[in-house]
């Protein structure tokens, strides 16, 4: 899936000067809507591409598309071109779409670079398969087997083989991705990419890296304790024998299986949906595939072809509650692309990847709410707050993984030797669990999300400021509430116009901070601890 760069107000480093100057040829020669014409129609193709590779397993076309729209990425002088009309703006939001059009044509001028790398890597992931005894898998359905196989001798054999695999046939396309990416972006005068996404993003980095340490800090006691106790229940392991193969078969919560059939996950949706306003049948622009194939890409994803007109969706069912979780997290994105109505290419699909994530987290945290779950996905008082443990657990999990991510991605982007040291020590501090060295060498370049890292952070802080406003103002039924579909419909038709930190103002909190998160996650733990207790 393309990453979306947010670029914030105020570039201020003598490397954005260098991309401010004004060159007389340049105003002559290049139509600011033009550039932003082009940059959608190859946003679009790119993106295609990429739901073909994952949906199909058809060769990626990425090194190809880019070829044909060199001309947005060959050019240094047309971002320069970009960055003079910035420098004559005044108004806020104009200066915002400049902003968000600069920070994608320096980062697709990268992509150009890496292309012929990224189509490997595609196509290795959509195509091998891993030899094991008697057996083959396909690498994309490692993680289908590390979920559902209760084999534990079976999981350490597949992810040893995928392991292997990452490093000898994967990771070398990665390395020489990281060094292009370097010295592509050093030539614009930033140390690193890092710095480069430092500079053009809203969120402070510095900032950023001490919440991390703060939450990684405040949530240790509660995780390890949920951790340990769901270890012991669900695996019958002590906390210091789980080791990565473990943990998905450890988050699978196969015990609620039978509260989660397949027939049902679908039709669930879609009367949420209607509750809310909103009629899922009736919306041509939204495809929705939850069919298993084989070659299909297991990481959900909402790939947004050309918003609002055409949304597709893709869920690998694995089993469970997670399915649910992984199509309410996506549909929460396409129903944000689905309902922008600003005509602004920047608007309608830039901008800061915080503000959808939050739309997302907010239909998937639905089987975080305990009144959800009984009254509409129908489990007993005992079974909801059963589930809401384990959910608090996975959902600890993956915010404390987010934080170590980035804190991470801050290193590896720097040019730091040996990063998979630093990447396991920052894992084994996340998630409580071992991991050896080799382990490292393998995933650490695999978990790079190019500060993705940063949008999902904030989408955390924002989504727990959003389903709380809801509750205060539409009662603990705020999701069978028309007038929740008419807020989120007012929400999502901005498309990326507002800042994360713009819409937490707007509904009414004085700044993005970790407050209603760190509530919500205090009255789950209490909630189910009386309960386990």
């Amino acid at each position: 899936m393309i990453k979306r760069f947010a670029v914030a107000h105020g570039i201020k480093t003598m490397a954005v000067l260098l991309l401010l100057v004004v060159f007389s040829c340049a105003r002559q020669k290049y139509d600011l809507e033009e550039i932003r014409r082009r940059a959608e129609a190859f946003d679009r193709e790119i993106t295609l591409s990429w739901y073909e590779t994952d949906n199909y397993g058809k060769p990626s076309r990425i090194s190809e598309i880019y070829e044909r729209y060199e001309d947005l990425f060959t050019d240094e002088a047309l971002i320069r071109f970009v960055g003079s009309k910035l420098e004559g703006q005044s108004d806020e939001l104009q200066r915002r779409r400049l902003n968000y059009l600069q920070g994608f044509l320096i980062d697709e001028f990268i992509g150009l670079r890496v292309g012929d790398l990224d189509d490997r890597v595609l196509d290795l992931q959509a195509q091998a398969t891993l030899s094991l005894a008697n057996q083959e898998v396909a690498f994309r359905d490692v993680y289908g087997e590390l979920f559902n196989s209760s084999d534990r001798q079976w999981r350490r054999q597949v992810h040893e083989a995928r392991s292997s695999f990452i490093r000898e046939r994967i990771n070398p396309h990665f390395m020489e991705r990281l060094k292009i990416q370097r010295e592509t972006i050093q030539k614009y005068g930033f140390k690193d990419y890092g710095d480069f996404q430092d500079q053009i993003h809203e969120a402070d980095f510095e900032k950023l890296s001490n919440l991390c340490e703060e939450l990684l800090y405040e949530t240790e006691l509660i995780y390890h304790r949920l951790l340990e106790e769901t270890a012991e229940r669900t695996l019958g392991l002590d906390l210091h024998e789980i080791r990565i193969y473990d943990r998905p078969r450890l988050f699978r919560g196969q015990s609620f299986d039978a509260h989660f059939p397949g027939d049902r996950m679908v039709p669930l949706l879609e009367n949420t949906l209607e509750d809310m306003g909103i009629q899922l049948e009736d919306q041509d622009n939204i495809d929705l595939d939850v069919e298993d194939r084989p070659e299909k890409e297991p990481r959900p994803a909402c790939y947004i072809i050309s918003v609002p007109d055409d949304i597709r969706v893709l869920v690998k069912p694995m089993g469970g509650a997670e399915d649910y979780e992984s199509l309410f997290h996506e549909m929460g994105h396409a129903q944000h692309y689905a309902h922008t109505a600003v005509p602004e290419f920047e608007f309608r699909v830039l901008g800061e990847d915080g503000v959808t994530e939050a739309y997302a987290f907010l239909f998937e945290n639905l089987f975080m709410d305990d009144v959800y779950l009984i009254e509409r996905v129908g489990l007993t008082e005992e079974t909801a707050l059963a589930y809401l443990r384990q959910a608090l657990l996975a959902d600890l999990s993956s915010l404390r993984y987010y934080c170590a991510l980035f804190l991470f991605e801050r290193q590896l982007h720097a040019g730091l030797e040996k990063p998979w040291q630093v990447y396991r020590d920052l894992w084994e501090r996340a998630r409580l669990t071992r991991m050896s060295l080799p382990e490292a060498q393998a995933d650490h370049l695999m978990a790079n999300e190019d500060f993705y890292s940063v949008g999902y952070l904030e989408a955390w802080l924002l989504e727990a400021q959003l389903r709380e406003i809801l509750r205060d103002r539409y009662g603990p039924q705020w999701f069978s509430d028309p007038r929740t579909g008419e807020l989120l419909k007012e929400l999502w038709s901005l498309g990326s116009a507002r800042t994360v930190s713009e819409l937490s103002r707007e509904l009414g909190y004085e700044r993005l901070n970790a407050a209603a998160l760190r509530r919500q996650a205090e009255r789950i733990y209490r909630l189910t601890g009386e309960h386990h207790g």
